[in-house]
């Protein structure tokens, strides 16, 4: 299975959120870290899911739109309080991340 994630470094980090499914993060110093502790993360967020009858949401263009959008709002958030490089242009980025099978059952 695949998901969209959306990566947004910052001065220390880089964060990882899935918008098919909410609340689920993970982060890393770099952008490798980051997918590999968001995978983790979702692998556990669909563990519990399926074990509460629910699953991810379905992905589409206005999912993932509204991910971005607040991504950006994160972004200029982070701006504001001196965490994010630079003050123009936004460095962010769109990434496919692929969870195990047995994380489904």
């Amino acid at each position: 299975m695949r998901y969209t994630t959306i990566l947004v470094p910052d001065s220390e980090w880089v964060s990882a959120s899935v918008p098919a499914m909410p609340g689920c993060v993970g982060r890393g110093h770099t952008r490798d870290e980051a997918l590999a502790n968001v995978r983790e993360a979702m692998e556990d967020w669909l563990e519990t899911e399926w074990e509460r009858g629910g699953g991810p949401l379905l992905e589409t263009p206005e999912l993932i739109s509204t991910g971005v959008a607040k991504a950006l709002q994160l972004i200029e958030t982070m701006r504001k309080a001196g965490d994010a490089l630079g003050d123009g242009g936004y460095d962010l980025e769109l990434a496919t991340v692929d969870v195990s099978e047995a994380a489904s059952i």
